[in-house]
């Protein structure tokens, strides 16, 4: 039980994240209007008149119509980014090479490599989730989508899409934070959630293992519902959804991947919480803060080692383990 003290320090904590993020990013738009702003101008108008161009051919491959477009090119869309994520890993993971990255796995001594059995059960039910869950709620959502998301032609400029992006990731951490706490309680633990702790060493395919109903609610619907409630402020567009979509598949596979390697982002604090469960539920950590529920992770080697790796060095020889009782350290 936290103290009224630890409490404060830890809302305290999570208002300052929160403060930083929204800061540095408020910086960088200015950076981006004043500073920089000849600049982009000239790489967006190029590379605006590229995405144009890509986007326009998909619109015409689904006739014009924002109905399939939505549901549909979405739902598809989706699947692949998640299939060409999670490709990499397969091999890694089954295979157990290249050998020399065996080195980053997160814990060394579990699935090195996975069973096969084991995989294909998972991958049936990542199939299912992906396939008929997802398009389910695609589906579901479209009567408010058709009235608050632009599909056409004309994309949103790039602070435009900065500014969507952040709305987004706000939006995903409060719906996921609470969410993954409700899944989290005895009730709801035992009868859906306890499917996707099965795995306590995860991988990057088991980012979607888990019950539907938890597939829908948890892992899905907090990402949709960013683009849903800005609408079109700020000239939101399918387009901004997609790119927020593929962020966000590839930042679950990597969180779920096992494996802490260079110049990606560290899935350490993920692992901690399938290893421990009831630590760090949220996505960038401001309400894990704020409720106390990272404290035991931030007493760990893993929180130390949760940064970004810049070097071809693994996290476990720069910051090791301390000696096991009885052994000695030799220098």
């Amino acid at each position: 039980m936290q103290t009224l003290k630890e409490k404060f320090i830890g809302a305290y904590e999570a208002a300052t994240k929160g403060v930083f993020i929204i800061a540095t990013s408020f910086i960088i738009l200015i950076a981006i209007r004043n500073s920089l702003i000849w600049h982009l101008e000239q790489f967006w108008g190029a590379s605006k008149a590229f995405w144009s161009e890509r986007w326009a051919s998909v619109y015409l491959l689904f006739d014009e119509n924002d109905f399939l477009i939505y549901v549909l090119g979405t739902q598809m869309f989706g699947f692949l980014v998640f299939a060409i994520s999670n490709s990499f890993f397969a091999v890694l993971d089954l295979t157990g090479k290249p050998e020399f990255l065996i080195k980053y796995k997160i814990q060394e001594d579990k699935n090195v490599p996975v069973n096969w059995i084991k995989y294909k059960q998972c991958l049936r039910r990542v199939l299912f989730n992906t396939l008929i869950v997802g398009q389910l709620l695609q589906l579901l959502t479209w009567p408010i989508a058709k009235n608050r998301l632009n599909c056409g032609y004309e994309l949103p400029t790039f602070p435009q899409t900065i500014i969507h992006l952040l709305f987004f990731i706000l939006v995903e951490e409060f719906g996921f934070y609470y969410l993954h706490r409700l899944f989290h309680t005895p009730l709801l633990y035992k009868r859906i959630h306890k499917t996707h702790h099965e795995w306590t060493a995860p991988i990057g395919l088991c980012s979607t293992y888990c019950h539907p109903v938890e597939h829908f609610f948890v892992n899905t619907l907090p990402i949709i519902s960013g683009p849903l409630l800005l609408g079109s402020f700020f000239g939101n567009h399918l387009a901004s959804e997609w790119l927020w979509i593929m962020l966000a598949v590839i930042s679950t596979t990597i969180s779920h991947c096992g494996y802490h390697l260079p110049f990606l982002p560290s899935p350490e604090a993920h692992d901690f919480h399938h290893s421990k469960f009831n630590q760090v539920f949220g996505v960038i950590g401001i309400l894990d803060r704020l409720h106390g529920t990272d404290n035991l992770f931030r007493k760990s080697k893993g929180y130390e080692r949760h940064v970004l790796l810049l070097g071809l060095s693994p996290a476990k020889e720069i910051i090791p383990d301390p000696p096991k009782k009885g052994e000695v350290c030799c220098e």
